[in-house]
């Protein structure tokens, strides 16, 4: 989850490479973070969320993990994956998280306290919809950030 803070930052960082923002920090703050502001933050500098959804899809691709694929798959009807899945996504952006540019950031936008709450409430309860809500928000901004592309 990308927000209007995260933007902002992201937009000075670019701004102190000499980059003109302006148009871009007009369309944030009248529409918020569309696809043309994450965009233009992508193609101008290291968007975090972004290289670690890839860098999931390409770890699948070259068949070293069914992560991504348990997340973007069309259902969670088998629920014995659901937690692993969650506690599987929950390590790898706590590991991916030590070489973002801004670690307190990629974990917001990663959703980890999210879901380390939604695993906590799983083991307290064995209830799974809170993580199943969660995986398919996770797989709705993995949707949104491919599309950029």
């Amino acid at each position: 989850m990308i927000t209007d803070d995260d933007c902002l930052l992201m937009l000075n960082t670019i701004k102190e490479k000499g980059i003109d923002t302006t148009k871009i920090e007009e369309e944030l703050t009248s529409r918020g973070p569309t696809k043309k502001v994450i965009k233009f933050i992508r193609d101008n500098d290291d968007l975090d969320i972004y290289n670690f959804y890839k860098k999931l899809r390409k770890s699948y691709n070259d068949k070293r993990s069914k992560l991504y694929v348990n997340i973007v798959k069309e259902d969670f009807s088998d629920v014995d994956n659901i937690p692993t899945t969650m506690a599987s996504y929950v390590l790898q952006s706590l590991l991916y998280s030590k070489q973002a540019n801004d670690e307190t950031m990629f974990l917001e936008q990663s959703r980890y306290n999210d879901c380390c709450e939604c695993l906590l409430e799983y083991g307290k309860s064995g209830d799974l919809v809170p993580c199943i809500r969660l995986l398919q928000i996770i797989k709705q901004e993995i949707k949104a950030l491919e599309e950029i592309e």
